[in-house]
């Protein structure tokens, strides 16, 4: 499983792209590794980002498929504030989801809910487009509403977890995150 490489030293952020990590390697290099034996926030963190993860698993029937982390929690930050995170789900199971499931779930989704409750969690939620491989999308599946929402929710997070806020002479400036496979 790929690991996360060094962070770049003008950004004190990975390099640009997405890694593709184990849980337990993103704990070992985000919470555990020496780097970081002086924070005071990482482990607490990744405890309530597991935390927050069973709660969805639970709604969910353990279908959340995989999670994106990105911002100062996978960076060189000793003491990050939050974590900033993308699930996926597939859009069956989504649809499949009884109301008061879905419900909790969109509370689970909420950052002013989970913050309220004490948890450092930004999260949001991706619905994927269940059962195509990208290798049989035809055009017309490209453009379903459930495609179309899917993909650009996709292309949105993916543009925002890997820009810095900051920008460098009228550029933004670039950064990498995690995926969490799961």
């Amino acid at each position: 499983m790929t690991t996360a490489p060094e962070f770049v030293a003008a950004t004190n952020c990975l390099p640009p792209g997405r890694y593709a990590m184990e849980p337990a390697g993103v704990e070992r290099r985000f919470v555990t590794c020496e780097e970081f034996a002086d924070s005071t926030t990482r482990a607490a963190l990744w405890r309530e980002w597991n935390e927050h993860l069973t709660l969805l698993e639970t709604v969910t029937g353990n279908k959340i498929a995989r999670a994106w982390i990105s911002g100062s929690f996978v960076s060189a930050k000793i003491d990050p504030k939050d974590i900033d995170c993308t699930y996926f789900i597939e859009s069956t199971d989504y649809d499949a989801l009884d109301s008061e499931d879905r419900e909790i779930l969109q509370n689970l989704i909420d950052v002013k809910w989970c913050h309220k409750r004490r948890m450092r969690i930004d999260p949001y939620l991706v619905p994927l487009v269940s059962g195509l491989k990208f290798w049989q999308l035809e055009r017309e599946d490209l453009f379903s509403p459930t495609a179309r929402a899917s993909f650009q929710s996709i292309g949105l997070y993916d543009e925002v977890w890997g820009r810095l806020k900051g920008e460098e002479d009228g550029l933004s400036r670039r950064r990498g995150y995690v995926e969490v496979l799961l």
